[in-house]
């Protein structure tokens, strides 16, 4: 299972991924290659607007995004998938470069938990074929 780490939200782990994403996007430029960033909400880049102030803080046409809708969504956004992706679908559209089709389920409701799996940042989405889960647009 993907966990978030607790020091993902720290302005260390940005510049450690701005620094990171430059170097990329130096390599990418010298080689006429695009870099696509993917958005997870267990990482750094754990939103849109997270993708969206990357690209814009790396000013580089070479770094765009790999657009997976199912990585937007936390626990949280169940039941209501949409907002959450038409967000992302808008903030994103202009930067994507390639795009992921699947689906999300639940395994459990989150009140049906166990309790060994009820910690913070411990992923309760599965992944499944596009159309057969709880993704709304």
């Amino acid at each position: 299972m993907w966990r978030k780490h607790p020091e993902n939200a720290s302005p260390e782990a940005w510049r450690d991924l701005l620094e990171t994403a430059n170097a990329l996007v130096r390599i990418a430029d010298d080689h006429g290659l695009t870099v696509a960033l993917e958005a997870e909400v267990v990482t750094v880049v754990d939103s849109a607007e997270k993708a969206e102030r990357l690209i814009g803080e790396i000013g580089s046409p070479r770094l765009r995004v790999l657009f997976d809708p199912a990585n937007l969504i936390r626990p949280v956004d169940l039941p209501d998938t949409k907002p959450r992706l038409s967000e992302g679908l808008a903030r994103l559209a202009p930067y994507i470069a390639i795009a992921h089709a699947k689906d999300i389920r639940v395994r459990y409701r989150l009140h049906e938990m166990p309790s060994h799996l009820s910690g913070p940042g411990i992923a309760r989405l599965f992944d499944i074929p596009a159309g057969t889960g709880n993704l709304r647009i």
